[in-house]
C-alpha cells in the first residue's frame, strides 16, 4: 500500500500522536510512562501484528517514518527527570537500532 506524502506539519502531529499512544499503553501495560526498552518491546508486538491497536502503531510509524527511543546518557541509563526523555528517530534508524537489540538478546 502506497503511503501519503504529508506536509511537514502533519507529519510532526502524527509523531506526537504516536508518541501519546506508546506512553498510554506502557501505562496500561506496565504502570509506567515509559517502559524499559518499552520502544523496543513494543516493536516486537506491531511486526507480530496479533493486537489491532498495536498495529495501528506501526501504521503511524509509517505515516511519520519514525519511532520514538528512550533517550540514553553515556553510560546507557535513560534520565528520569528530562523532559526530553524522548526522542523521534526515522525509522531507518529505528529498524538499525532495533536489529541490533535484537542481536544483543539472541546472543
Amino acid at each position: 500500500m502506497e503511503l501519503p506524502v504529508l506536509p511537514p506539519e502533519d507529519v510532526s502531529a502524527i509523531a506526537l500522536i504516536l508518541r501519546q499512544h506508546m506512553a498510554c499503553l506502557s501505562e496500561e501495560q506496565w504502570a509506567s510512562g515509559w517502559f524499559i526498552d518499552w520502544e523496543y518491546k513494543l516493536w516486537s508486538q506491531v511486526l507480530d501484528g496479533e493486537d489491532r491497536e498495536i498495529a495501528a502503531l506501526g501504521r503511524l510509524a509509517r505515516l511519520c517514518d519514525g519511532w520514538w527511543v528512550e533517550r540514553k546518557d553515556e553510560d546507557g541509563e535513560a534520565p528520569d527527570d528530562d523532559p526530553r526523555k524522548l526522542k523521534f528517530v526515522s525509522l531507518d534508524e529505528w529498524c538499525n537500532r532495533y536489529n541490533a537489540w535484537l542481536a544483543g538478546r539472541e546472543s
